[in-house]
């Protein structure tokens, strides 16, 4: 039996507290807790790559499991004694549906397979996860259509190959129940069962640093998506009350309205990493007080000019919740940069005199543009 490089202590010659296993390639392989030198508590299983594999409570070397593929739906559950699966297992598709149930003793199991109607589909016998011996494949009616023995090379972990020979009907190798973990490079959009989906409401931290106040609501699914809605009201001078701006020198407000799509990395213990894209529509006005000298007494003059830009935007990001999978403070902080198209225009009567106070505006109509933000927020429970 191989044994694994590992972490841990040893109290009276048995394992005891926290262990830690890696393979010969130092990527964890097991995480979880002794007591007595038995299996207690929360346990972690990994595959090659250090991707969670399956997890599970234990009891005196006795755990309920639940094993995942790469998209982080459940594929099967059931219980491990000393290792073996042991008893009742279950086994799922992506969509949650039971595919198939297995009775096992001490790591030998017997499989039988369903149609989503739940007639039987196909028999055989496991070796905890690997397929032994001949399978059988049946037809809706019960009519034998086909029997296969699998083989493996040099792994347990390699897809069994089927020998097309032993199969009547050949179509039938698709719908061979798969145990297996096997890489899914679409898991972005690929539903989980039993994840975590809820909203996250955020404030920018530094955002009067950059004369704004921002509010957004993201919609989050666990690990992989964020839908996020983001307005912010612009003032420029942000502390300052306009009327106590010196005449004819230009000042700014107005609203700016994001709409982001995330694709989230993995949690880890310092969050999870993140790239997006992003369209932003900004309205804002440009405005110089003055005073109208062609009535006595003279009156206060409000000169406008309209900004309206439309943007599209790519950026990364790190995002850090105290729970990802529940309710808790998030810290989220972004850059990117952004190209698009700006229109300006001059809200009052044709005059070249003030359309000299509003050079400035007019040169800042640019193509590109950079984002940098930190925010902060709450997450709620899930929603259905």
């Amino acid at each position: 039996m191989v044994k694994w490089p590992a972490d841990g202590f040893y109290k009276d010659n048995t394992k005891e507290g926290t262990w830690v296993y890696w393979n010969e390639n130092g990527v964890k392989k097991a995480e979880g807790n002794y007591t007595f030198g038995k299996k207690q508590g929360y346990w972690e299983f990994f595959d090659e790559n250090g991707i969670l594999k399956s997890s599970g409570d234990f009891s005196n070397d006795l755990g309920n499991i639940k094993a995942f593929n790469t998209a982080g739906n459940i594929q099967s559950q059931g219980s491990l004694l000393n290792g073996k699966k042991w008893g009742d297992w279950i086994y799922f598709d992506n969509d949650g549906e039971i595919i198939g149930k297995a009775i096992f003793e001490n790591g030998l199991g017997v499989y039988k397979g369903f149609y989503p109607d739940g007639s039987l589909h196909t028999t055989g016998t496991l070796e905890n996860d690997k397929k032994i011996g001949e399978w059988i494949i049946y037809d809706k009616k019960g009519n034998l259509q086909g029997k296969y023995t699998p083989f493996y090379e040099n792994s347990s972990e390699i897809q069994p190959q089927t020998d097309l020979n032993q199969i009547i009907n050949p179509n039938l190798k698709a719908q061979n129940p798969d145990f297996f973990y096997k890489p899914n490079l679409n898991r972005y959009f690929n539903k989980r069962n039993q994840e975590y989906r809820g909203l996250i409401l955020t404030s920018g931290l530094l955002n009067p640093l950059f004369n704004q106040i921002s509010m957004g609501i993201e919609l989050y699914f666990q690990e992989r998506l964020g839908y996020e809605i983001l307005y912010s009201y612009y003032r420029d001078p942000i502390f300052k009350k306009f009327s106590d701006i010196d005449d004819y020198k230009p000042y700014k407000y107005g609203h700016n309205l994001m709409f982001k799509q995330k694709f989230y990395q993995k949690d880890s213990d310092l969050g999870m990493a993140y790239f997006g894209h992003q369209i932003s529509l900004m309205l804002h006005k440009h405005q110089l007080n003055g005073l109208d000298q062609t009535v006595l007494p003279f009156q206060p003059l409000f000169i406008q000019s309209r900004e309206i830009s439309l943007e599209y935007g790519i950026y990364i990001g790190y995002k850090w919740m105290k729970k990802s999978d529940g309710k808790g403070f998030v810290l989220d902080a972004f850059t990117g940069v952004n190209i698009g198209m700006t229109k300006w225009k001059g809200l009052y009567s044709e005059n070249i005199k003030y359309d000299d106070y509003f050079n400035d505006v007019k040169l800042e109509s640019s193509l590109l543009s950079f984002n940098l933000g930190i925010m902060i927020g709450f997450s709620t429970k899930s929603i259905k």
